[in-house]
Protein backbone atom coordinates (compact mmCIF):
# COMPACT_ATOMS: atom_id res chain seq x y z
CA UNK A 1 0.00 0.00 0.00
CA UNK A 2 1.18 3.50 -0.76
CA UNK A 3 1.95 5.37 2.41
CA UNK A 4 0.31 8.75 2.96
CA UNK A 5 1.78 11.47 5.14
CA UNK A 6 0.76 15.10 5.25
CA UNK A 7 1.13 17.88 7.80
CA UNK A 8 -1.35 20.72 7.63
CA UNK A 9 -0.32 23.99 9.19
CA UNK A 10 -3.02 25.84 11.11
CA UNK A 11 -2.07 29.32 9.92
CA UNK A 12 -5.15 31.05 11.32
CA UNK A 13 -4.77 29.23 14.61
CA UNK A 14 -1.19 30.45 14.87
CA UNK A 15 -2.24 34.01 14.06
CA UNK A 16 -5.09 34.01 16.61
CA UNK A 17 -3.09 32.43 19.42
CA UNK A 18 -0.06 34.54 18.53
CA UNK A 19 -2.19 37.69 18.82
CA UNK A 20 -3.56 36.45 22.14
CA UNK A 21 -0.02 35.94 23.41
CA UNK A 22 0.90 39.45 22.24
CA UNK A 23 -2.18 40.91 23.95
CA UNK A 24 -1.30 39.24 27.25
CA UNK A 25 2.33 40.38 26.98
CA UNK A 26 1.17 43.97 26.39
CA UNK A 27 -1.09 43.68 29.44
CA UNK A 28 1.84 42.41 31.51
CA UNK A 29 4.04 45.27 30.35
CA UNK A 30 1.39 47.92 31.09
CA UNK A 31 -0.14 46.55 34.29
CA UNK A 32 2.37 44.06 35.63
CA UNK A 33 2.44 40.32 36.00
CA UNK A 34 -0.48 38.79 37.86
CA UNK A 35 -1.51 35.18 38.37
CA UNK A 36 -4.33 35.63 35.84
CA UNK A 37 -2.04 37.06 33.16
CA UNK A 38 0.53 34.36 33.83
CA UNK A 39 -2.16 31.69 33.42
CA UNK A 40 -3.50 33.35 30.23
CA UNK A 41 -0.01 33.53 28.78
CA UNK A 42 0.71 29.89 29.64
CA UNK A 43 -2.57 28.61 28.17
CA UNK A 44 -2.17 30.56 24.92
CA UNK A 45 1.45 29.50 24.45
CA UNK A 46 0.50 25.88 25.17
CA UNK A 47 -2.37 26.01 22.65
CA UNK A 48 -0.11 27.64 20.05
CA UNK A 49 2.49 24.90 20.43
CA UNK A 50 0.14 21.93 20.90
CA UNK A 51 -2.46 22.51 18.17
CA UNK A 52 -0.84 24.51 15.36
CA UNK A 53 -0.02 21.57 13.05
CA UNK A 54 -1.92 18.37 12.30
CA UNK A 55 0.04 15.45 10.89
CA UNK A 56 -1.97 12.65 9.28
CA UNK A 57 -0.33 9.34 8.40
CA UNK A 58 -1.85 6.29 6.72
CA UNK A 59 0.42 3.27 6.82
CA UNK A 60 -0.11 -0.48 6.43
CA UNK A 61 -1.77 -0.74 9.85
CA UNK A 62 -3.45 2.50 10.89
CA UNK A 63 -4.65 6.02 10.32
CA UNK A 64 -2.65 8.15 12.76
CA UNK A 65 -3.59 11.71 13.72
CA UNK A 66 -1.01 13.76 15.57
CA UNK A 67 -1.08 17.40 16.57
CA UNK A 68 2.58 18.36 16.36
CA UNK A 69 4.75 18.27 18.44
CA UNK A 70 2.79 15.22 19.60
CA UNK A 71 1.01 16.08 22.86
CA UNK A 72 -2.33 14.98 21.37
CA UNK A 73 -2.62 12.00 19.02
CA UNK A 74 -4.98 9.24 18.02
CA UNK A 75 -4.37 5.94 16.25
CA UNK A 76 -7.20 4.26 14.34
CA UNK A 77 -6.29 0.74 13.21
CA UNK A 78 -7.38 0.11 9.61
CA UNK A 79 -8.95 -3.14 10.78
CA UNK A 80 -11.45 -1.08 12.81
CA UNK A 81 -12.39 1.29 9.96
CA UNK A 82 -15.54 0.45 8.02
CA UNK A 83 -15.58 3.30 5.48
CA UNK A 84 -14.64 6.91 4.82
CA UNK A 85 -16.06 9.86 2.88
CA UNK A 86 -15.11 13.44 2.08
CA UNK A 87 -17.39 15.82 4.01
CA UNK A 88 -17.77 19.48 4.93
CA UNK A 89 -17.73 20.80 8.48
CA UNK A 90 -19.70 23.70 9.90
CA UNK A 91 -17.55 26.77 10.53
CA UNK A 92 -18.68 27.00 14.15
CA UNK A 93 -17.36 23.52 15.00
CA UNK A 94 -13.98 25.22 15.33
CA UNK A 95 -10.43 23.98 15.42
CA UNK A 96 -8.52 21.58 17.62
CA UNK A 97 -10.23 18.48 18.98
CA UNK A 98 -14.00 18.94 19.10
CA UNK A 99 -17.10 16.88 19.68
CA UNK A 100 -19.60 17.45 16.88
CA UNK A 101 -22.96 15.92 15.96
CA UNK A 102 -20.95 13.73 13.54
CA UNK A 103 -18.34 12.46 15.97
CA UNK A 104 -14.95 13.74 17.11
CA UNK A 105 -13.31 16.32 14.85
CA UNK A 106 -9.55 16.83 14.58
CA UNK A 107 -8.94 20.07 12.69
CA UNK A 108 -6.45 22.94 12.33
CA UNK A 109 -8.24 24.93 9.63
CA UNK A 110 -10.67 24.89 6.76
CA UNK A 111 -14.08 23.30 6.41
CA UNK A 112 -13.26 20.11 4.50
CA UNK A 113 -12.62 16.79 6.16
CA UNK A 114 -12.66 13.04 5.81
CA UNK A 115 -15.23 11.27 7.95
CA UNK A 116 -14.08 7.83 9.04
CA UNK A 117 -16.81 5.45 10.18
CA UNK A 118 -15.58 2.80 12.59
CA UNK A 119 -17.04 -0.69 12.87
CA UNK A 120 -18.26 0.27 16.35
CA UNK A 121 -20.51 2.89 14.72
CA UNK A 122 -18.46 5.82 16.03
CA UNK A 123 -17.29 8.45 13.59
CA UNK A 124 -14.10 10.51 13.47
CA UNK A 125 -13.61 13.53 11.22
CA UNK A 126 -10.14 14.56 10.11
CA UNK A 127 -9.85 18.12 8.82
CA UNK A 128 -7.67 18.30 5.74
CA UNK A 129 -6.59 20.69 3.02
CA UNK A 130 -6.40 17.64 0.69
CA UNK A 131 -9.34 15.44 1.72
CA UNK A 132 -9.60 13.55 -1.58
CA UNK A 133 -6.01 12.29 -1.32
CA UNK A 134 -6.51 11.32 2.32
CA UNK A 135 -9.75 9.45 1.59
CA UNK A 136 -8.06 7.65 -1.31
CA UNK A 137 -5.18 6.58 0.96
CA UNK A 138 -7.57 5.29 3.64
CA UNK A 139 -9.59 3.35 1.04
CA UNK A 140 -6.37 1.85 -0.38
CA UNK A 141 -5.38 0.83 3.15
CA UNK A 142 -8.78 -0.76 3.72
CA UNK A 143 -8.52 -2.68 0.45
CA UNK A 144 -5.03 -3.92 1.31
CA UNK A 145 -6.19 -4.96 4.80
CA UNK A 146 -9.18 -6.86 3.38
CA UNK A 147 -7.01 -8.75 0.87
Amino acid sequence: MERYEHTQRGTWLMVIWGLNVLKVLIGIKRKGLTAGRCLALSVNVLMLVAFSNLQVVVDDEALVLRFKPGFVSRRLPLSEIESCAVVSNRWYWGWGVRLTPHGTLYNVGGLRAVEVRLQSGRRVRVGSDEPERLAEAVRAGLAATAA
